[in-house]
């Protein structure tokens, strides 16, 4: 089984979600699960969609470096995303990561007005770290917005029914108790995920 996680924050050591990172690993590792790490930031990733690549992927011409990155998501089973929330959406990094991958025309296939493709049959987990609280994105309707766009609009567009999304709020501001117990949720999750693809 092949379980490839894809890591988008710029602090890799001491930040909430390096803690996620490490308990997603953990559980993958206590599965006896093969893990492949996709840390954007440490690979200096360049989430630059230019006019060329796009003229070239017309052409049926795929960098070498993007195509290793569609190898990678085709061969796992789970995929599992990990990052903040920036300004109501994924980090840039990891928005460039997924607008390189998936504009060339082997990343998906248009049937019947339906998308499908890089990620069809594939079972997806994200963990998101929010500053805020639970309650302001509920009243202003955000939490509604973020499935939509973040889920929905995107991974169920390419293929794939099978999300599982879990949003950490008020990260800054909770004790250390309530971060464990976060952290607990990431691995029973990540273990739950893992079983259902036996």
């Amino acid at each position: 089984m092949k379980h490839l996680i894809i890591f988008a924050h710029p602090d890799d050591k001491t930040s909430f979600n390096a803690a996620i990172l490490n308990a997603v690993i953990k559980a993958s590792h206590d599965k006896g699960v093969d893990v492949e790490i996709r840390d954007l930031y440490l690979m200096n990733f360049n989430p630059v969609l230019s006019h060329q690549e796009i003229i070239d992927s017309k052409q049926g011409i795929i960098s070498q470096e993007i195509k290793n990155e569609q190898c990678l998501l085709e061969k796992a089973q789970l995929i599992t995303l990990i990052y903040p929330l920036f300004l109501m959406g994924y980090p840039a990094i990891l928005k460039g990561y997924l607008e390189r991958i998936l504009a060339h025309d082997g990343a998906y296939k248009l049937q019947k007005n339906t998308q499908s493709g890089i990620f069809a049959g594939k079972k997806i987990q994200e963990f998101i770290t929010v500053a805020n609280t639970e309650g302001k994105y509920h009243t202003l309707g955000f939490d509604k917005s973020l499935e939509d766009c973040l889920v929905n609009g995107l991974f169920h567009a390419w293929g794939t029914e099978d999300v599982r999304t879990q949003i950490f709020y008020n990260v800054h501001g909770v004790d250390d108790k309530t971060h464990h117990q976060m952290l607990e949720k990431v691995y029973f999750e990540t273990e739950k995920n893992l079983d259902l693809l036996k």
